[in-house]
């Protein structure tokens, strides 16, 4: 493991901890503030996935009891931080176990141990056990699934965030808001060139997963049609009232959205924690 890999667990481990001299505010603008200087910017190593602790607790902290919308631009941020190491770490564990194939099929001939593949490391040939690599293939298996309650997530927040912008007095915005977060060429055109690789939380997309987004974005975009047509005839509230909030409500279970971001985030840490312990076991 890299010296600032380590330095970071440990900058991470210290946040985290309780502090008689920092309430709990105090504490959480320190870990944002760390996750925004340190470790956002240091995404461009594909070889080395950087510590997931502060992010992942800071991804809790904004949706736990309940989402702080304000901060729903900076929470997909963070989300798409996890995805990005949760990506690096699936290709190190498909090189895991292409090593373990390797050495238990040469008996011993591969000079790479697969447990400290993650990062590199040359040492003894010992393959991994078969709950090691049940374990492992456990977590390949379900790659797809994993990818897509991100996606549902990122979505989700996005049209939720998205829908709130609406309905605030901050409504002028909503243009500007739907191109962040539903930079499709078949709605917007060219306009929307180049915004997927400004942020994050879009990294990586393919075809289904941007037609996964249209369909996001169709249902507000059916509400803002149905307000337009309403107000030609003098039947829509008006904008930012409750009565709007009510006549145009989206169909988003909030606590369901919470509870799939909860077991994704949760399920990221552990799988990378569990699959360290493994490479710190033959160390």
């Amino acid at each position: 493991m890299s010296a600032n890999i380590s330095e970071a667990s440990s900058t991470s481990r210290q946040l985290l901890s309780e502090s008689p001299n920092m309430d709990e505010a105090d504490r959480q603008q320190a870990i944002c503030d760390y996750i925004q200087t340190r470790i956002l910017p240091e995404l461009e190593d594909d070889t080395v996935a950087s510590p997931i602790e502060l992010v992942a607790h800071t991804v809790r902290a904004m949706i736990k009891p309940t989402p702080l919308l304000a901060e729903i631009p900076q929470l997909l941020t963070y989300l798409g931080h996890v995805e990005y190491v949760r990506c690096v770490f699936m290709r190190h564990l498909r090189k895991m176990k292409r090593l373990d194939h390797q050495i238990r099929a040469n008996k011993g001939k591969v000079r790479v141990d697969p447990r400290n593949s993650y990062p590199p490391d040359e040492v003894e040939d010992i393959p991994l056990t078969r709950a090691e690599r049940d374990y492992i293939e456990g977590i390949l298996n379900k790659d797809a699934e994993t990818r897509l309650a991100y996606r549902r997530v990122v979505s989700e927040f996005s049209l939720l965030h998205a829908w709130e912008t609406w309905c605030s007095p901050k409504h002028a915005e909503l243009d500007a808001v739907l191109k962040i977060y539903f930079p499709l060429e078949s709605l917007w055109g060219a306009e929307v060139a180049g915004i997927e690789d400004q942020y994050l939380f879009h990294q990586g997309l393919n075809g289904s997963e941007r037609y996964a987004l249209l369909q996001a974005a169709g249902s507000l975009l059916m509400l803002l049609s149905k307000y337009g047509k309403e107000k030609k005839i003098k039947l829509a509230p008006k904008p930012s009232s409750e009565a709007f909030r009510t006549r145009y409500a989206l169909e988003l279970d909030i606590d369901e959205l919470v509870e799939t971001t909860m077991r994704y985030v949760n399920e990221v840490q552990e799988n990378i924690a569990r699959v360290e312990s493994i490479l710190e076991e033959e160390a």
